[in-house]
């Protein structure tokens, strides 16, 4: 999982382990199903398995035929708690129907699991199946199913049309295999479509082929990279040639990261980090270079693509130099959020020495990251990460501390500093950080001590402010008996918005 998944995912992920890459038509799938939690704890709806079956038949002229079908959707668990950091397994065994096709000559079987929780993004995993005898008809996902769907894309044009290829494009998301056959409607739209129509059918395409890009899927990039594009569609066509770089398109995207214009390459080393594979052949030297361009915004992008490289020696320690070196700095702040987790790969003191050097005399925007970034070091380094605090919270600058106050909601894992953020509370001469401090205890203190501490510090400031602040804490402990009686007094205030909040929070604990 890549640096934005663990970010915005709250660290989620999935491992699919089948006991047998291999089965006959009739016999049996199994294995195993890992999910493991992030931070805070969750509830999973539902673990998902499902087999899915492809034949692309590249025997005739034009464009390949293109087979897809869903042999089996099962879920195998459902409404599971999933505590931060654990890990539930799940294990499933299913039957192969007995008609499916052997492996091979185009044909090919893929198990995909995935795990629906909400509030982060679900995390999947697939696996390859090999059929290895047997033979047989199996009905395939056509174009008359997909027209069904989206009878727009048939025959609509217009707004009916862009809305039909829009919600086509997020269900690409969950059901890319299903959807390969409408691969030949969409490119038709691109090459003859009015320009509105072509973006939007383009954006659809690359989202459908992502993983599954083919020689003349190439070819079409190639044909787009020569032609007058729109700004949309040459951002589009970026898009797609990073994601597609490992099939085939490196050279169309070294092409663009050769291009004059600071924002086009600026564009490649941000595609490269969030929309390609972590690694290919080829990406880490690109890379590399996109990190010497000469506009701090480009080196910024490249840096942060870089990311996915920070269990390498050689590239921490360059984004380590950098960091101290840096001229832009936008450029600096972006390698520490770099080095965000490189402590994962053993460079933990390096990580924190650039950190001690920063907050010397590093410029705002890095301070700033190095605030958002603390919550991750591990809690073995509690030392480090104390002085670290230290010297954020005693930052020249309002919105470093503030950083810092706030992101205590994610310092569970340090509740001995909790006297640092009491202090910074108590103490610092801005509101703003003294209110997101509020908010932050919840992480670091107990919930008896949490609402003593709360109830005085009302009794003394009972604004709107100190309230969402208040009730921000009590979230990490909305079972609490002693929390709960606040949170009901939170509900019932005058503020509507507030007493809502407070409510929903009461009734979470309801629905758990």
């Amino acid at each position: 999982m890549g640096l934005l998944s663990m970010l915005f995912g709250g660290g989620t992920s999935l491992d699919l382990r089948l006991d047998a890459g291999q089965t006959v038509p009739g016999g049996q799938i199994s294995g195993t199903v890992t999910v493991h939690g992030g931070k805070k704890d969750l509830r999973i709806t539902a673990v998902k398995v499902r087999l899915l079956y492809l034949n692309i038949d590249t025997s005739g002229e034009g464009l390949p035929k293109v087979d897809t079908t869903l042999l089996l959707d099962e879920t195998i668990a459902s409404d599971v708690p999933l505590a931060a950091k654990q890990t539930q397994e799940f294990e499933f065994r299913f039957r192969v129907p007995e008609d499916v096709e052997l492996s091979g000559d185009g044909v090919s079987y893929t198990v995909q699991a995935a795990a629906d929780i909400p509030k982060v993004k679900d995390p999947t995993a697939d696996a390859k199946l090999e059929i290895v005898y047997g033979d047989g008809d199996t009905l395939a996902l056509g174009l008359d199913a997909i027209y069904e769907r989206w009878p727009a894309l048939r025959d609509g044009q217009g707004e009916e049309l862009h809305e039909a290829l829009w919600n086509f494009s997020l269900e690409c998301y969950s059901e890319r295999e299903q959807l390969i056959a409408a691969e030949p409607v969409l490119s038709g739209y691109i090459r003859r479509g009015d320009p509105e129509t072509r973006e939007k059918a383009f954006e659809a395409w690359a989202n459908l082929l992502d993983g599954q890009a083919r020689k003349e899927h190439i070819k079409l990039l190639d044909e787009l990279a020569d032609q007058q594009l729109s700004d949309a569609m040459r951002d589009e066509l970026i898009k797609a040639a990073t994601k597609f770089a490992e099939e085939g398109a490196l050279p169309l995207v070294k092409r663009f990261a050769a291009s004059g214009d600071a924002e086009i390459r600026k564009q490649v080393a941000e595609n490269l980090r969030f929309n390609a594979e972590d690694k290919f052949r080829g990406k880490k030297d690109l890379v590399l270079k996109l990190a010497d361009d000469p506009q701090g915004e480009v080196r910024a992008a490249a840096y942060g693509a870089l990311t996915a490289f920070n269990d390498e020696k050689k590239v921490v320690a360059l984004l380590a130099e950098r960091a101290r070196s840096e001229g832009s700095a936008e450029a600096q702040a972006a390698c520490v959020s770099a080095l965000a987790l490189a402590h994962h790969h053993g460079f933990l003191e390096l990580t924190c020495d650039v950190y001690d050097d920063l907050l010397k005399r590093g410029s705002f925007e890095a301070r700033k990251e190095i605030a958002e970034a603390v919550h991750w070091l591990p809690e073995e380094a509690l030392s480090r990460v104390e002085a670290l605090v230290k010297r954020l919270f005693a930052d020249p600058d309002d919105e470093v501390r503030r950083t810092m106050a706030w992101q205590f909601r994610n310092m569970h894992d340090f509740k001995k500093l909790g006297h640092l953020l009491r202090h910074t509370i108590e103490h610092d001469s801005s509101e703003e950080v003294r209110i997101d401090g509020l908010g932050g205890l919840g992480a670091v203190m107990e919930p008896g001590e949490l609402v003593a501490y709360y109830r005085s510090w009302m009794g003394r400031e009972d604004t709107s402010e100190v309230r969402w602040a208040v009730l921000s804490g009590l979230r990490d402990h909305h079972s609490d008996k002693t929390a709960r009686a606040l949170l009901g007094e939170l509900a019932r205030s005058d503020n509507e918005r507030l007493a809502t909040a407070a409510q929903e929070e009461l009734d979470r604990e309801d629905d758990d």
